[in-house]
């Protein structure tokens, strides 16, 4: 009885010092933080080894943690990058350090892993850091729904951190209108409902749209259009249509901040793409009035496109009276017939310049 005691003692004592002594380690081994370093003009040698070794430690910790403990992870990496004032030379540096680490988790980590990376690499907002953004965005090239999803929302993070030139923002923004284009080539080709794309397609285009440009506006419409013809090539309804509407209240709203050289810019080739879409609800007319969700998502993206068509022709054709139609109300009161006529009215005027050449 008293060898088990002295043995059993000798044990806990063993224990207790192994755990004291890997504690000790660990506390040893977790970096100092570095948010001293954030603003200052310029980094030692010693400056730039403990932001390596920050990122480093909590890079692995992010793509080797439990999922209880990512948030941790992801909450140490980015503290850094939410300093009030965050220096271009800090900035560049801890990029250059952590890229790397992000890259392989969202590649090779579990889900929750790659999307907490994701949101990392948005804070970062530097070329590095888009370009593996870039590398997830479209369905061609990532098939895991929530990692194009963050990528799509990470992108105006990116871009309000200020760091990224302009060409590499353009590029980025034909790269998510191609990437909003796949993405609805590839729910046509389905013929059950799928919410999650209609909803990925929404954070897509509000990613374009958050960038006031003129290469953000030529995008847009060329969604829209890919959208659209995507849509037309299926009886109907679509649930794209839900994200089609949203993305022509933006639209809207951003035609009517222009200025008049601009309305006009913009006015020429989107127009067409307005008829067309009511081309597609003139096509689905039967089966889209039937069901409530679709009804309400057409009319809205209907009611939207009218007003638009009105704005931009007053705009474009200012000496000449456009055409007087009600495409909106003949949608709600289920009036088919004016809705064909009206429709057709809006159909032959775009067909004559100055709309047909944008085309």
């Amino acid at each position: 009885m008293i060898g088990r005691t002295t043995i059993s003692g000798s044990l806990l004592v063993t224990v207790a010092a192994t755990l004291a002594t890997a504690t000790h380690a660990t506390l040893a081994a977790t970096p100092a933080r570095i948010s001293n370093l954030v603003d200052k003009p310029n980094l030692t040698e010693r400056d730039r080894s403990e932001i390596r070794q920050y990122a480093d430690f909590w890079g692995r910790q992010l793509g080797e943690a439990t999922p209880a403990d990512v948030d941790e992870a992801r909450g140490k990496l980015g503290d850094p990058l939410r300093a009030v004032r965050v220096g271009e030379v800090f900035r560049f540096e801890y990029s250059d350090a952590v890229v790397a680490h992000m890259d392989k988790v969202v590649s090779d980590g579990s889900p929750h892993a790659a999307v907490n990376a994701i949101q990392i690499l948005a804070l970062l907002g530097t070329p590095a850091s888009l370009e593996v953004l870039l590398a997830h965005i479209s369905i061609e090239q990532e098939p895991d729904f929530g990692i194009r999803l963050w990528a799509a929302i990470g992108f105006p993070t990116a871009v309000r951190q200020n760091a990224l030139p302009n060409n590499e923002i353009n590029k980025a923004l034909r790269d998510l209108g191609e990437a909003a284009a796949n993405e609805a080539r590839a729910a046509v080709k389905k013929r059950e409902h799928d919410e999650t794309r209609w909803l990925l397609l929404r954070r897509q285009f509000e990613a374009i749209s958050s960038v006031k440009s003129q290469t953000s506006r030529e995008v847009q419409v060329k969604v829209i259009r890919a959208v659209t013809e995507a849509m037309g090539t299926r009886q109907g309804p679509s649930d794209l249509m839900q994200a089609t509407y949203r993305a022509l209240l933006l639209m809207r709203n951003e035609y009517l901040d222009l200025s008049a050289t601009d309305q006009e810019m913009m006015g020429k080739s989107l127009a067409p793409v307005l008829c067309d879409l009511c081309t597609v609800a003139a096509a689905h007319w039967d089966n889209a009035q039937k069901d409530e969700i679709a009804r309400e998502a057409y009319g809205g993206a209907v009611h939207i496109s009218e007003n638009l068509l009105k704005m931009i022709d007053a705009r474009v054709r200012p000496d000449q009276a456009g055409p007087r139609t009600e495409l909106g109300p003949a949608w709600r009161n289920a009036r088919k017939e004016q809705f064909t006529h009206d429709h057709d009215k809006w159909r032959e005027l775009l067909q004559d310049p100055p709309y047909y050449k944008s085309r």
